[in-house]
């Protein structure tokens, strides 16, 4: 396996802005659930390379206004989300972008961002396209969430689709399940990371935290610990179009919160494919 070393470099190369060193994006919601009427704190991050995996560690800073974000409402509405970030740092290139997000609808909220631009990846010019989702269930009552909707495709280029219960807890045995989709085609033979925050993946193929999508795209994991998990894949393709870069560098992230134990009457409307 290459070591991965990626350098996202600015939409418009001949500013004078700094270089980021990163290669993906993720999205953390502060919480999975919350009652309608209620904010939610949203963490936009640009991550760091380590060996071709995700590892919660930030590495940069990236113009919120150089990327696609915005949300999925309950009734399928989608809205671009522009305004109103703040940084967690005074550093122009340490730290994250933050918003709040206000969940007005029962139901299913998408976050998501995107990023497509010219990167260079192992020495190589290359395009890098680079998505992130996740997600915020609204309730009226928090015995009663209504998940609907979270096995929900959002169009991206490239995206995990969660195929399995948003609220995975350990009592129950829950078993996490996601769908790789490249233009809305499944993607068979793709390994499939799902690492909990705060564990470091070995520098090989870590069997603990890593499975390789079937013939239907599809990956399972059951965790064996609560917490934030960051479900991440990656794809290095081949462009047919010989006057653009020769490669396109594909990574997309899902992150999803296990807790110990199950949310009171969830209603789950997905279930685990065959």
């Amino acid at each position: 396996m290459r070591t991965c070393k990626c350098v996202i470099i600015a939409i418009v190369l001949s500013c004078c802005g700094p270089i980021c060193r990163a290669h993906d994006l993720w999205i953390e919601p502060s919480c999975a659930m919350v009652r309608t009427g209620e904010k939610v704190h949203v963490n936009f991050k640009l991550g760091n390379c380590n060996q071709g995996r995700r590892d919660f560690t930030t590495s940069g800073l990236i113009d919120p206004k150089d990327t696609l974000t915005g949300v999925t409402l309950p009734t399928r509405t989608s809205m671009d989300m522009v305004q109103n970030f703040y940084r967690t740092a005074k550093e122009e290139t340490e730290g994250y972008w933050s918003k709040d997000l206000l969940i007005q609808e029962s139901g299913v909220t998408w976050i998501e961002q995107s990023l497509d631009q010219i990167i260079e990846h192992d020495g190589v010019t290359m395009r890098g396209i680079l998505t992130a989702k996740a997600f915020v269930i609204g309730c009226d009552s928090l015995d009663q969430p209504d998940s609907t909707l979270t096995n929900a495709t959002l169009d991206l280029p490239i995206e995990l689709v969660l195929e399995s219960s948003p609220l995975p807890s350990l009592d129950s045995g829950a078993e996490i399940c996601v769908r790789l989709l490249r233009d809305s085609i499944p993607q068979r033979s793709v390994q499939v990371s799902f690492l909990p925050q705060g564990i470091d993946l070995q520098t090989e193929d870590d069997a603990s935290f890593e499975r390789e999508t079937d013939g239907n795209g599809i990956a399972r994991f059951r965790p064996d610990r609560a917490g934030l998990f960051l479900i991440s894949a990656r794809i290095l393709a081949t462009n047919k179009n010989a006057r653009g870069p020769k490669e396109t560098y594909y990574s997309t992230s899902l992150t999803l919160q296990v807790t110990n134990r199950a949310a009171a009457n969830d209603r789950i409307s997905n279930a685990l494919p065959d």
